[in-house]
């Protein structure tokens, strides 16, 4: 552990807006994306990691699952480790592979209890397809024992992917990369290929009765593409300095071609092998979601299909009365659903697995959103 003692000034610029946070607001004073008693850990907790880092050499369980990834592009190349499974026959008679891109926070530890008890219950899979899940994340020095913890929800649930590069949003694009080479490595006969972010929601049995259905039509005939919420047009890249998404025009010096929204994202194993092959031909740009599902998936001639059940609720249903409906993101900014006709507080554990997705906001649960848990491990999409 080493201060660093420049880096106290926005430790204590936090502290302060903890401090201000904490008054006691009415609901109509400042809106809140995190309620006031969920704030304290989680501001504290990264302030802390602006100051203390507690960076030490990998423990010899996680040391011994590592193997070599190499990420190479047109401009330079990443050599990195991950965790290669724990059983050589992980893939066997798999479909599909769900990757979860996640940290190892409190809240995003929190989030992975709720997910595999909610999203990943047999009562939400497909019977037709076999489908696995791994979590990706990424080292968190800001946090002392956190490779203890890795290591005891890993030996607990069997389905963590540990990439050794600290978690830093720049980063993001690595661990694209790892998720492309491990799934390659260890499951490449498994045709399907989906990215989520944690803090999405994704009804899988309906996802693959849309894939069965090829999407409506979209992707028939194609082995290789990207199915996703793509935005609509090409969009120019931020330049302001100060922003996470911030891209020089050295990087990129035109607009962004199409691409995936990256909460959810779907493609196959063939896509997968294109683009590492591709990416070796392709100057970096640091928004990851811009960067494989736009400019290399463009280099490669892969094609960028839309489909309005994605992040997009409330849509309606196909002729045979299917809905579209199978995904919602409910990242930092996004609106509180509202819940149309008759509306009832969502409490005990129905609670908790909605308000994960939520930030800790309070949820009503109704049409058109992720209901209740009416049984345990049932997730409701209408």
């Amino acid at each position: 552990m080493y201060p660093n003692k420049i880096l106290l000034i926005p430790l204590i610029g936090i502290i302060l807006l903890v401090v201000y946070i904490s008054v006691p607001w009415t609901s109509s004073s400042i809106p809140l994306s995190i309620t006031q008693h969920e704030l304290w850990p989680f501001a504290l907790e990264r302030a802390w990691s602006s100051v203390f880092r507690y960076e030490r050499p990998l423990d010899p369980f996680l040391a011994n699952l590592m193997e070599s990834g190499l990420l190479k592009l047109k401009d330079h190349q990443v050599e990195y480790q991950m965790t290669r499974p724990s059983k050589e026959n992980v893939c066997d008679g798999v479909d599909a592979v769900v990757y979860i891109m996640t940290m190892l926070t409190t809240d995003d530890t929190e989030r992975r209890k709720v997910m595999r008890k909610l999203l990943f219950d047999k009562a939400n899979l497909p019977s037709n397809h076999n489908v696995i899940h791994r979590y990706v994340v990424g080292r968190y020095p800001a946090n002392r024992t956190y490779q203890q913890n890795l290591i005891d929800e890993m030996k607990a649930h069997d389905d963590i992917i540990f990439v050794n590069y600290e978690e830093v949003y720049g980063k993001n694009y690595i661990k694209w990369h790892a998720m492309h080479e491990w799934h390659m490595k260890h499951c490449p006969q498994a045709k399907t290929f989906i990215k989520i972010d944690d803090d999405t929601a994704i009804y899988l049995k309906r996802t693959f009765q849309w894939l069965d259905r090829d999407f409506g039509g979209i992707i028939k005939n194609t082995t290789e593409y990207f199915v996703c919420n793509a935005f609509s047009t090409d969009s120019p890249p931020i330049r302001d300095v100060d922003s996470k998404w911030f891209v020089s025009y050295e990087q990129l010096d035109k607009n962004f071609v199409r691409y995936c929204s990256g909460p959810a994202v779907i493609t196959t194993n063939e896509t997968v092998a294109k683009l590492i092959k591709t990416q070796e031909k392709v100057r970096f740009e640091p928004v990851d979601d811009a960067f494989y599902t736009g400019i290399v998936r463009e280099e490669a001639g892969v094609g960028l299909y839309g489909f309005h059940g994605i992040d997009n609720p409330g849509n309606g249903c196909s002729n045979d009365g299917l809905p579209f409906y199978i995904s919602k993101h409910y990242g930092p900014g996004r609106k509180k659903p509202q819940a149309r006709g008759p509306a009832r507080p969502v409490t005990g554990p129905a609670r908790l697995s909605i308000s994960i997705f939520e930030a800790g906001r309070p949820v009503w649960a109704g049409p058109g959103q992720p209901g209740p848990l009416t049984t345990p491990g049932l997730l409701i999409f209408h």
